[in-house]
């Protein structure tokens, strides 16, 4: 009887498929770029690993959290229609702060960084791909 409309037509599109493809090249382009920068530094071998592991273990934890608001609906926007979208954000995001060193640190926009991932995604996963940048 009381149901509105916005709460049964989130239930219909939630838990739509997401593709493998795209939860696999969050871990890899995480650890990927982070291997890369960390090399390209010229940052010793524990240091690397260190920084490899945690990329690939906070791409993991990503990737169950639009996992789980993607079967929730909680995405905001009707972005669950557009996770590549929030992927390519989050990857161009990505290499921002992997050249964010190189400026001083009053010129870094971490601000519109967390607003930007949190509008393609919800507030749950735009702060956490925000803060593991």
């Amino acid at each position: 009887m009381g149901q509105n409309k916005d709460s049964t037509r989130r239930n219909t599109e939630a838990g739509r498929k997401i593709p493998p493809l795209l939860m696999i090249l969050i871990i890899l382009v995480m650890g990927g770029m982070i291997y890369g920068i960390s090399f390209l530094a010229k940052r010793g071998e524990e240091e690397t690993i260190r920084n490899v592991v945690l990329a690939l273990s906070f791409g993991i934890l990503l990737d169950y959290l639009i996992a789980d608001a993607n079967y929730a609906g909680d995405f905001s926007y009707n972005n669950e229609k557009h996770l590549w979208r929030f992927v390519l954000v989050f990857f161009f995001c990505l290499l921002v702060a992997c050249l964010l060193p190189r400026l001083t640190f009053l010129a870094w926009p971490y601000v519109v960084i967390y607003v930007l991932l949190t509008l393609f995604s919800n507030h749950e996963i735009g702060f956490y791909a925000a803060t593991v940048l």
